[in-house]
């Protein structure tokens, strides 16, 4: 129930900032590939902490590189590949700083 409200809120949220080209039809079916696939890494993650989801998730995207799959999936996969990859990387980034700030505020409160 809650990764289907996530799903709905993160195409509700993004919809402006990607455009009506990314939600086509023709993309859509590759996005929940992806999605899917990605859903398997987070909890994989949640399993395994040390490793973690982005690196369960990379190892999957290395592997289904190498999948043959249906054709129809191709123009979603691309488009993922390019746009939400980006985005992931940021926010990755993000999350990183954030909590190196968190830390540092937590040690010295001044800042």
């Amino acid at each position: 129930m809650y990764v289907v409200i996530g799903i709905i809120l993160i195409i509700v949220c993004t919809y402006p900032v990607l455009g009506k080209s990314f939600y086509n039809k023709n993309n859509v079916s590759g996005i929940l590939f992806i999605s899917n696939w990605y859903i398997m890494a987070y909890f994989l993650g949640k399993e395994l902490p040390i490793i973690g989801a982005p690196v369960f998730a990379i190892v999957i995207g290395i592997i289904l590189a190498f999948w043959k799959r249906p054709a129809h999936f191709d123009s979603g996969i691309k488009i993922t590949g390019k746009k939400l990859l980006q985005a992931a990387i940021v926010l990755l980034g993000f999350e990183m700083n954030l909590d190196v700030l968190l830390l540092l505020l937590e040690i010295n409160p001044v800042i």
